[in-house]
């Protein structure tokens, strides 16, 4: 009867407990539950801005730092502009051209690496022109995986080394063969482990630290380590040279611009 008793009463007094214990919840959710309910409610049917998210991993647009004219020949000018892609992690393609007064120039196709400036151009255009305009259109970035390349500079650098050695500079009428051009000559070296087919560059003549020309060079191919006797002509009147630098036209991210390694 003593175990009887006490059974009944732990369970009365479980009871009691839980009932004081649901009416102590339900009134704590009568008074501020509904209230946090609604606000809740009007939280998640509200819509998040993430614009500013996107442009926070969006690429900076190409930076243009100048657009020149050089005297390009008989009646004829080279246009060209100054471009860089500031972005460490973003490949980017694009088409170009310049205008002109009321023409342009016809559309080129160009590429930037990440981090990487250069110029790009419009060789031979008719006429004298005064100035142009630099147009960029159909631009279009594709991030590099950090997964893939970790540094994208030292990567690049390490697949484009060319070097020049042996310059010289030779004033239109010292050469018999070319009485009228001016005769720009160099050694170019591929100073990388990687072959190139096909490679293009362009080569800025320089005037102390200032660029006074632009002249395109294409090989049909340069091996690594090789060096290559480089001979360009200028027709430009009044120019000139006291050392080049080059400009690498090769989009090292596409796996056809390599020579397959030698067997």
């Amino acid at each position: 009867m003593l175990l009887y008793k006490l059974l009944v009463g732990s369970l009365a007094a479980f009871s009691a407990v839980t009932i004081l214990f649901s009416l102590w919840q339900w009134g704590d959710y009568l008074i501020f539950g509904l209230t946090e309910d609604a606000a809740l409610r009007k939280d998640l049917s509200s819509q998040v801005d993430y614009t500013l998210i996107h442009a926070k991993y969006s690429p900076a647009q190409i930076q243009v730092l100048n657009t020149q004219v050089f005297a390009g020949g008989v009646n004829k000018s080279d246009l060209v502009a100054e471009v860089v892609n500031p972005n460490e992690r973003f490949f980017t393609e694009f088409d170009f051209y310049f205008i002109v007064g009321e023409n342009k120039t016809p559309r080129q196709h160009g590429w930037l690496l990440p981090g990487e400036g250069k110029p790009i151009a419009a060789l031979g255009v008719e006429g004298g022109a005064a100035g142009g305009d630099l147009m960029l259109e159909n631009i279009v970035w594709r991030r590099v995986s950090l997964h893939r390349i970790v540094d994208t500079k030292a990567w690049a650098d390490e697949r484009l080394n060319f070097t020049t050695s042996d310059f010289s500079f030779t004033r239109a009428g010292g050469i018999p063969e070319a009485p009228n051009a001016h005769a720009v000559r160099f050694k170019l070296t591929n100073q990388s482990a990687y072959s190139y087919a096909e490679p293009s560059f362009y080569v800025a003549l320089l005037d102390g630290e200032t660029m006074v020309g632009v002249l395109p060079l294409k090989l049909p191919e340069i091996k690594s380590l090789e060096t290559k006797d480089v001979d360009l002509r200028s027709f430009a009147e009044s120019l000139n040279v006291d050392g080049v630098k080059i400009f690498p036209l090769i989009n090292i991210y596409d796996k056809n611009v390599y020579l397959a390694p030698e067997k």
